[in-house]
């Protein structure tokens, strides 16, 4: 019998006890808010002979991307948030996971990458900047004004209000045994 099963990194030493070893467990874009060595153990722990750890992330930052739309988009978010980070949260993930992977003793550990376009409206990117974006973040009665901000913004640099966005889907994959 198969169960689908959502839980946290901090569940995982219950998670053994109540069901045992698992064939595949995937993580996506939170990896970089977890511990990696010790998740990464854990996860060693609790995957059955042959099994493996996916983690995979869906992009990067939009305001890293070197296109006008992007270049705006940072702008008009720093000018109500402050300077952002330059970092990669996509591509220092997979790094550190599969540093930590080998680190560890996983083995057949690899990338997988694939890259692909997608032609994306302001509405996409603003709503995309909300979800990503804690409460703490961005407090909600400052979400509207920050909305048609960052609308007004891109629209000056996309005039037809549709962009194209480069998406690098990034994967690191690893055996535990």
């Amino acid at each position: 019998m198969r169960r689908w099963i959502e839980a946290g990194s901090r569940d995982l030493s219950r998670l053994k006890a109540d069901l045992g070893r698992f064939d595949l467990v995937t993580i996506g874009t939170a990896f970089h808010f977890m511990k990696p060595r010790a998740t990464l153990t854990a996860l060693k722990q609790i995957i059955a002979p042959g099994g493996g750890v996916v983690v995979a992330y869906s992009g990067s930052p939009m305001w890293l991307h070197s296109d006008p739309w992007a270049k705006a988009l940072r702008a008009a978010l720093e000018s109500r948030l402050g300077p952002l980070r330059d970092l990669d949260v996509a591509a220092e993930g997979v790094r550190v996971c599969e540093t930590t992977m080998r680190d560890l003793g996983y083995v057949h550990v690899e990338r997988w990458e694939h890259t692909y376009q997608d032609t994306i409206d302001i509405d996409f990117i603003v709503g995309h900047i909300l979800s990503a974006s804690s409460l703490d973040q961005i407090p909600l009665r400052e979400r509207p004004l920050l909305s048609e901000h960052l609308r007004e913004a891109i629209a000056e640099a996309a005039p037809s209000h549709r962009v194209t966005e480069t998406v690098v889907v990034r994967a690191a994959i690893g055996r535990a045994s």
